[in-house]
C-alpha cells in the first residue's frame, strides 16, 4: 500500500486529473471505514465514538446522507434507523 501511495504521488506529481485524485481519497476513505469498523464491539455505548468516525467519513464521501439519511447505503446506519 505504501509503494502504491508513493507512485500515485509521485504520478500526481508529474500531472493528474482531479478524478485520479477523488478516486484514490475514495478509496482510502473506504479503507479507513473498514479498518474503524473492525474495531466495533457490538456494545452500542462503548461503539459510539467508533460509529460517529464512520458517519462523518460516509458523509465526505455523500454529504447527502446528513440532510438524506434514506441514501445511506449501509445497513448498520445508526443515523437512518437501518
Amino acid at each position: 500500500m505504501e509503494l502504491e501511495i508513493k507512485f500515485n504521488q509521485t504520478l500526481c506529481s508529474k500531472g493528474c486529473s482531479n478524478e485520479l485524485i477523488m478516486a484514490r481519497t475514495e478509496i482510502e476513505i473506504k479503507n479507513e471505514i473498514e479498518q474503524l469498523r473492525a474495531l466495533l464491539t457490538g456494545n452500542l455505548f462503548e461503539d459510539g465514538d467508533i460509529q460517529q468516525k464512520i458517519y462523518d467519513l460516509k458523509k465526505e464521501l455523500n454529504p447527502r446522507i446528513e440532510e438524506h439519511p434514506e441514501e445511506d447505503d449501509d445497513e448498520g446506519c445508526l443515523n437512518c434507523s437501518g
